[in-house]
């Protein structure tokens, strides 16, 4: 119970880091309940964010692996390839430091590039709903 608690908190850091990066970028959807919106998109961009974090700690396991079998025995770096690989470095003192600092990093640049580009990302939103005779979407930040 504890540890699927810890689980829980420990996948949802990066969407909760979004969420306050893309509050602190001044992003705001503008309808009235703007904050479930920016929620929503926290946990959306949550997928790309956790990748990247994975691709990073497995380009580090790999190397590490590769050039340092002597570091490597002290420190357990493992290439996470499953879930259950994922599951069982959450264990991983070393793994979750990692994580936390690295999602940190990520989820600011993840945060900045989708507040840059989300005027382009609308437009392309507005031209498919005009296609459907829907509306515009507009952009009262």
């Amino acid at each position: 119970m504890v540890l699927t608690f810890i689980y829980l908190v420990v996948l949802m850091v990066p969407a909760v880091l979004l969420f306050f990066w893309l509050q602190a970028f001044g992003f705001a959807l503008p309808t009235k309940r703007s904050s479930i919106g920016t929620a929503f998109l926290s946990v959306v961009l949550w997928i790309p964010t956790l990748l990247i974090v994975v691709f990073t700690y497995n380009i580090l396991a790999v190397c590490i692996e590769l050039y340092m079998e002597l570091f490597q025995q002290y420190v357990g770096l493992h290439y996470v390839n499953t879930l259950y690989s994922l599951d069982g470095l959450l264990s991983s003192f070393v793994f979750i430091t990692f994580y936390f600092v690295t999602n940190v990093f990520y989820s600011f640049w993840v945060a900045k590039l989708f507040v840059r580009f989300y005027p382009r990302i609308l437009k392309l939103v507005n031209k498919t709903r005009q296609s459907r005779g829907l509306p515009d979407l507009t952009d009262e930040r």
